[in-house]
This record gives C-alpha cells, sequence and structure tokens, in this order.
C-alpha cells in the first residue's frame, strides 16, 4: 500500500493543524484524543493521546507507528495469529477533519485513521487497511464512472444485567421488532446512544 498517502484526504499540513487546533478551541474540555482505526475483523484498536500530542503529531506530519502486522493477527475471539505478525512497522495516520466529541466519555474526543503498511512484506498480502481500501474504492468509482457512495453503518451491542451477580445479556422479548420491546427500562440507555452519536455530528435514521 505505498500510495496510502494519496488515499488520504488531500489537506496540507497547515490544513491539518488549523483543523485540529480550531476543534479543540471550540471543545476546551477535550484533554485526550483517542486515534482509531479498525483491524481486519472489524475490531475497533485505539491508542489515547494528550491533545499536545495530537497538535505535535499534527504540526509535524507525523504518524503513530505499530509493530507490522497488529491489524490482521488478532481476530475477532481475541486469539493471535502470531505466524502472521511481521518485521518492520506499520504508520497510523490521523484524518484529523474527522475528529468528533465522545460525548458518552467526557475530556475525550476521537479520530478515525488510515493505515500505511510499511514492511518488507507489503504489496505480498491483500490490502489489510479496510479504511484505506474502501477510499480507493470510492476514488476510483467515482473517475471510472461519476457514481457517489452514501455509507451508514449498524451499530451492534448487548446490555448486560449485573443483579445476578455476575454480568449476563439482558432478556428481550423473542419478536425482537415489535413495540413490546419498548416497553422496558432499556429503551433509555438506547435513547442515550442515540443522542450521543447525533451530538457527535453523525445523522441517525432509525
Amino acid at each position: 500500500m505505498g500510495d496510502i498517502l494519496e488515499i488520504r484526504p488531500a489537506s496540507s499540513n497547515a490544513e491539518n493543524v488549523n483543523t485540529l487546533k480550531n476543534f479543540l478551541a471550540l471543545n476546551p474540555s477535550i484533554e485526550f484524543i483517542r486515534i482509531q482505526w479498525l483491524d481486519y475483523a472489524g475490531v475497533n484498536h485505539a491508542r489515547v493521546a494528550t491533545t499536545s500530542f495530537a497538535i505535535s503529531l499534527a504540526e509535524k506530519n507525523q504518524p503513530i507507528t505499530m509493530p507490522a502486522g497488529l491489524q490482521h493477527f488478532s481476530v475477532i475471539d481475541g486469539s493471535l495469529l502470531f505466524e502472521d505478525l511481521d518485521i518492520g512497522h506499520d504508520e497510523i495516520w490521523a484524518e484529523w477533519s474527522g475528529l468528533k466529541v465522545c460525548y458518552y466519555c467526557p475530556g475525550h474526543a476521537s479520530v478515525l485513521c488510515v493505515i500505511k503498511e510499511c514492511s518488507p512484506n507489503t504489496g505480498k498480502g491483500w490490502r489489510r487497511c479496510p479504511r484505506s481500501r474502501l477510499a480507493e474504492i470510492v476514488n476510483s468509482t467515482k473517475s471510472q464512472h461519476d457514481l457517489d457512495f452514501l455509507f451508514g453503518m449498524e451499530i451492534e451491542f448487548y446490555i448486560m444485567d449485573e443483579s445476578s451477580g455476575s454480568p449476563q445479556p439482558v432478556k428481550m422479548v423473542h419478536a425482537n421488532w415489535s413495540t413490546a420491546s419498548l416497553n422496558n427500562k432499556y429503551v433509555l440507555v438506547v435513547e442515550e446512544i442515540v443522542r450521543a452519536i447525533i451530538n457527535a455530528g453523525i445523522p441517525v435514521r432509525q
């Protein structure tokens, strides 16, 4: 993925710095920024940076680094595929234009990243940064066919009840999409989640 920097938003270093500093000026309570990326299994990972360190990354136009292979050697059940670790390192580039306040965690903001693979085996396997690969497909479809895509996501989660002494998934009605599922105290939890997403500037339909 040697062309990863061409996939990243065409923002200048000065624009990235201004974007980050303007965001922090508008949100002075932010102390930490979660630098997040998705691995190949769709699991979200993060490094939590101080705002001063985040500003230094933007000013120097630098990524954070991690050992090569970390984005695909951990599978969804938490087991590790040590044979897929590689020598070298990968670079995690924050897309500062996508900064969002984490309204569910006071003092925190988050930013998604793309990954540049830098190991000697780059290009010999599949392209393993889902966000970069998606951007490539969107850009090529636009340039070749003048088509645009609008992407959304479905958020799935469990609500756990600890009243029995150990966390257990709460029991819901069998008709998962009926109005009967609205008649429980956990609807308030769902509404709180929706408000946090909307406050972050992400439209929610249903």
